[in-house]
């Protein structure tokens, strides 16, 4: 309810109460995340099953399935967008290198001690990709500063 003031004219103004308040902050809508962790998660348990059967049987080890291996592809595309690592020249070496990276690494993951794969993956890909531009030459160097 407006309260009402007088002004130095002597009228009476209305003065409204909620005027400059700010309002309460709506509930922030979540997107999902690029890569679901549940069914990452689960695609990891169901693929190392595999291996100990491949390995229990004597038979080569299998290959990932399409699903794990969008989600390393998603990991390593999405990490290259960073701000360390946007400008650097050879993006799909570097996105590539990331994906070879979970590839070799997915053997090292325990769903034992971690729920979290996407976290374990990211740091993979994320060390990968320092150690990638860690090792560039003065030549590189030079010509992704000139490029920038």
């Amino acid at each position: 309810m407006p309260t009402k003031k007088p002004d130095p004219e002597g009228k009476v103004l209305s003065k409204d109460p909620t005027k400059g308040k700010k309002k309460p902050a709506a509930p922030k809508k979540r997107k999902p995340h690029y890569v679901d962790n549940k069914k990452f998660l689960e695609s990891i348990i169901v693929y190392k099953n595999k291996v100990k059967e491949a390995e229990a049987s004597g038979n080569t080890e299998p290959r990932i399935d399409e699903y794990l291996g969008e989600c390393f592809l998603k990991i390593a595309t999405h990490l290259s967008f960073r701000p360390n690592f946007i400008n650097y020249m050879y993006k799909d070496d570097m996105i590539a290198d990331g994906y070879e990276n979970c590839v070799q690494y997915i053997k090292n993951f325990n769903p034992e001690k971690s729920k979290n794969p996407f976290a374990y993956f990211t740091q993979i890909v994320s060390v990968s990709y320092t150690h990638l531009r860690a090792h560039e030459t003065v030549l590189d160097l030079v010509c992704r500063l000139l490029l920038e």
